[in-house]
């Protein structure tokens, strides 16, 4: 699958796309690359009502390749190089979301089976513990 970027979409239009072929996964976009294997600093993130044309260097319009095979770590490259964005995906874990700064080399299809995987299975142990708490109760 190829991921659109053209100059006049907003962040929030990659954004979606993206979590439209990986719901377990989001990305997002900072003022500047992390270091390998460090986390974005927070502060640096941009707004997903921001304009690519404000912060974006673009040559022209064009397609990133998000095929489930690639790893995160060239996905994020390919926007550094072809747009000058820092790129950063996250995984959903809970109700939170983690960097992937330390699984970078992982494709996507599996950090987003590895999202689905925890937080299908974190509302069957809460059940669980719930079922067995009560038990002991009675």
């Amino acid at each position: 699958m190829e991921l659109r970027v053209e100059n006049e979409m907003k962040i929030r239009d990659i954004q979606k796309a993206f979590s439209n072929q990986y719901p377990f996964l989001k990305i997002e976009f900072f003022k500047k690359p992390h270091a390998k294997n460090k986390l974005s600093p927070r502060a640096e993130m941009l707004s997903s009502n921001e304009p690519l044309r404000d912060f974006a260097k673009f040559r022209h319009s064009s397609r990133i390749n998000i095929d489930g095979v690639r790893p995160i770590a060239q996905v994020e490259e390919d926007f550094w190089e072809m747009f000058g964005m820092s790129a950063q995906i996250f995984r959903k874990s809970g109700n939170i979301w983690i960097e992937t700064s330390l699984t970078d080399g992982w494709p996507l299809d599996k950090q987003n089976r590895e999202g689905e995987y925890f937080n299908s299975h974190i509302g069957e142990s809460l059940d669980k513990k719930i079922d067995d708490e009560r038990m002991d109760s009675d």
